[in-house]
């Protein structure tokens, strides 16, 4: 698996006070609005995307512990699913 190319964390939710908007940022910048589509939903859309390079670590470490539990097989359901998703997170091909 290749080294992550997304900004590095940690990232945190955000509220705009002034714009009354959610956002991500990491320490040093913003790195996304969410587009205002009601306090609620973009609260949580902030905290999800906050929390993507967490959930892509965490991926990854379940991943090894799926594939032990599928005696190494690379097609098994599970894997493919979990590839497909690592893949999707860092812009690569399987």
């Amino acid at each position: 698996m290749s080294e992550a190319k997304h900004t590095r964390e940690p990232w945190a939710a955000f509220f705009y006070e002034k714009e009354r908007t959610w956002g991500v940022r990491n320490l040093l910048f913003a790195v996304a609005n969410c587009v205002e589509q009601g306090d609620e939903e973009d609260e949580a859309n902030a905290h999800l995307i906050a929390a993507a390079p967490d959930l892509l670590a965490a991926l990854r470490l379940a991943r090894g512990y799926v594939l032990e539990y599928a005696c190494g097989k690379l097609d098994d359901p599970r894997i493919v699913r979990i590839d497909a998703a690592i893949a999707k997170a860092t812009n690569a091909t399987t």
